[in-house]
């Protein structure tokens, strides 16, 4: 949403066409499997149409050159859970540290990359992990191309937030806590 307004206008009447469809595309690349359109209009109380919807959708697409991808945490941890050969529970883990640090404003500051490689060393911590053993701290050094003692601060800052259930946002614990690993 934030790239298509620096690109173009959008009137008052039409911000929330543009947010729900932004969230939709969001969700559709994100996701496994994406929502419906339908979904996105009955979350704007029938306002939009599922045509507008549809067409606001092709419209910011192709402002954009269809260049949605922006690096972000999630795929790093991908691409160093797989050079570090983490198993599929640190994999989940090192997730779901990242889908909660993404809803907190003190991360903006970090680089996407170093958040990543935070979240995969702290994942690979946790006795529940199946790599907390056998710890590969030099490959992924290599891989990520810093020093656990850089990512400390974050991982701390990190296993405070895991720590704490008690906060309003629940979607993403419900959401790994329903996941068969």
């Amino acid at each position: 949403m934030d790239r298509y307004l620096t690109k173009c206008q959008c009137k008052t009447e039409n911000l929330q066409l543009l947010a729900a469809t932004a969230f939709l595309i969001a969700a559709k690349f994100v996701e496994r499997s994406g929502p419906l359109v339908e979904e996105f209009q009955f979350i704007c109380s029938g306002i939009c149409s599922l045509k507008h919807i549809l067409v606001m959708e092709r419209r910011i697409l192709s402002m954009l050159g269809f260049d949605i991808n922006i690096p972000e945490p999630y795929s790093f941890i991908c691409r160093y859970a797989k050079c570090a050969r983490s198993d599929l529970l640190t994999l989940t883990l090192a997730r779901y540290i990242c889908e909660m640090m993404l809803q907190e404003y003190e991360f903006l500051q970090e680089g996407s990359s170093k958040l990543a490689a935070a979240c995969l060393f702290l994942a690979m911590k946790m006795p529940c992990s199946g790599d907390w053993l056998s710890l590969p701290t030099q490959t992924l050094v290599h891989h990520t191309g810093y020093e656990e003692e850089d990512l400390l601060p974050i991982m701390e800052k990190l296993s405070s937030l895991i720590s704490m259930q008690n906060g309003k946002l629940k979607a993403v614990y419900t959401k790994y806590s329903r996941r068969q690993v």
